[in-house]
């Protein structure tokens, strides 16, 4: 059977100057082997989708841009 993604939800984490990383990687690590134990478990098509971006302020505070998307239980 061919599992379909289906997007649930899109979580943007915001890296601004001086934030913890650690954070950062250990939130998205989180969301990608929860999706993972989803596909796992999931016996049905669409399998629900986490989405998680990226973005980060620029130096001066001027507009946030995204440089990172990554999606899980494609």
């Amino acid at each position: 059977m061919v599992k379909t993604a289906n997007v649930v939800a899109e979580i943007g984490l915001l890296i601004y100057p001086e934030c913890q990383l650690a954070a950062i990687y250990g939130l998205t690590d989180l969301f990608r082997i929860s999706g993972e134990w989803v596909q796992e478990a999931s016996d049905h098509g669409a399998i629900p989708v986490i989405r998680v971006s990226h973005w980060k302020v620029g130096d001066e505070g001027e507009c946030v841009s995204r440089f990172t998307k990554c999606e899980f239980n494609q």
